[in-house]
C-alpha cells in the first residue's frame, strides 16, 4: 500500500496489533471516524509520542481472517483515498489480493493470524 510502519525490524512487531504510520497530509481521526461511520471497523489512533502519528491496527481472533483482512483494506484504501492520500497509499485491495500469502517473510510483511501480508 505504499505505508509505513512504526516497528522497522519484523522481529521486533507484535502479532496482535500493527503500527502504521499516518501518511503526510492525511487527517488521523477523519480516517478513523469514516472507516467507523461506513464500514464498522475501530482501529485506533497514537498515544502520547505518537499520537497524531500512527494507527493502531488489531490484528486478533476475527479480525485476522483472510475475508476480514481484504474488507479492511479494501475500506481503507477508499477512506485514504476519500481523505486525500497519494496514490502509494491506495492500492489496498489489489496489494493485499496479490500479496496475502500463507508463507514467506518480507520487511514489510506483518503476520496476522495465519497469513502475512505485505503493506
Amino acid at each position: 500500500m505504499g505505508l509505513d510502519l512504526l516497528v522497522k525490524n519484523p522481529a521486533d512487531r507484535l502479532p496482535t496489533v500493527t503500527a502504521v504510520m499516518i501518511p503526510g497530509g492525511v487527517d488521523d481521526e477523519k480516517v478513523r471516524n469514516q472507516l467507523l461511520d461506513e464500514f464498522n471497523i475501530e482501529i485506533a489512533g497514537g498515544f502520547g509520542a505518537v499520537k497524531g502519528k500512527i494507527w493502531r491496527v488489531g490484528l486478533m481472533g476475527y479480525c485476522s481472517q483472510k475475508a476480514n483482512v481484504l474488507l479492511f483494506l479494501a475500506a481503507f484504501e477508499k477512506v485514504l483515498l476519500d481523505q486525500g492520500a497519494s496514490r502509494a497509499e491506495r492500492r489496498g485491495r489489489r496489494s493485499g489480493d496479490s500479496k496475502l500469502q500463507s508463507s514467506g517473510d518480507g520487511n514489510r510483511c506483518q503476520q496476522i493470524g495465519n497469513w502475512k501480508i505485505e503493506i
